[in-house]
């Protein structure tokens, strides 16, 4: 199945009430991808239909043109993500076994999932996007721009790492985002709403991803904080999952059951320990 069909998807998705080929043409154009012509179009819904067992209804509208929507939408992307992950497995192994249904479970992350095209063509372009947020501790979602550096999953979700601003009109004052901060994480899952502007944004000079998150666990990455020496005792076979599945690229074990890293202590990081429970651990200073 060709990408293009997948954007396709997404953008019937967000328009759940339905969308016309011209409409969902106006919407690729928006996030920098070629309008389809009508007899490609035709093959990416017998693809959805046929291919990954979408339900996609058509009305009537204008005449002669049709507004196509998602039905059961929630579910929709489950189906779409088993296929895809199917493809990727040797000798086709979930399709051969589909009789088993949900007794084999591939990892997939759905939610927030129909934002990722926007999303890369966004940090492909270098251009900024307009977001509808809402925290899970706010009652209210809030609009913002945003300037997309990083995309990265962790624990079950997509996280955009991004300066923000609440207006275009504060890109000059404040280079680097609102209150100066820098970078920050945004759940995917927590989007109301996104789109492009076209409007670009130069990236900081020598920005690489990979030294970013060098310090860091997770996705809460403080650049206030510096990096400390990290004691792990790991007892039971609680050793065994952190040998096996290191928690980061710093960790060493210098004797059996006993882990070293050199990192940032983050909530992250914290929370993730309590999954141990024959592990204790210290920060360590050094002299």
């Amino acid at each position: 199945m060709k990408t293009d069909t997948l954007h396709v998807f997404e953008i019937m998705l967000r328009n759940p009430e339905g969308i016309t080929r011209e409409g969902i043409n106006a919407q690729l154009v928006s996030d920098g991808a070629a309008p389809v012509e009508r007899k490609a179009f035709s093959k990416m819904l017998n693809t959805l239909r046929s291919g990954f067992h979408i339900n996609i209804v058509a009305k009537r509208v204008e005449g002669v043109n049709f507004s196509y929507r998602v039905a059961e939408a929630g579910n929709s992307w489950k189906r779409v993500a088993a296929v895809l992950v199917s493809n990727l497995l040797e000798n086709r192994f979930l399709e051969d076994f589909s009789s088993l249904e949900t007794r084999v479970q591939p990892i997939a992350i759905m939610r927030g999932r129909e934002y990722l095209r926007a999303i890369g063509s966004a940090m492909k372009n270098n251009t900024l996007l307009r977001c509808t947020y809402q925290k899970f501790t706010d009652t209210e979602p809030y609009e913002c721009v945003l300037a997309p550096y990083v995309l990265k999953a962790f624990e079950g979700r997509w996280y955009i790492f991004a300066l923000k601003w609440n207006d275009e009109s504060e890109l000059s004052s404040h280079p680097m985002g609102i209150r100066d901060i820098g970078l920050q994480a945004f759940a995917l899952d927590r989007i109301v709403s996104l789109g492009g502007t076209g409007i670009g944004f130069t990236m900081y000079e020598g920005f690489d991803a990979q030294q970013y998150f060098e310090d860091y666990y997770g996705v809460f990455c403080d650049q206030t904080l510096r990096p400390s020496k990290i004691v792990i005792h790991a007892g039971g076979s609680d050793a065994h999952y952190i040998r096996t599945l290191p928690l980061h690229h710093s960790q060493k074990e210098p004797e059996p059951g006993t882990f070293t890293l050199t990192m940032c202590v983050t909530p992250d990081f914290v929370l993730d320990m309590h999954r141990f429970e024959n592990t204790t651990w210290e920060v360590v200073t050094e002299h």
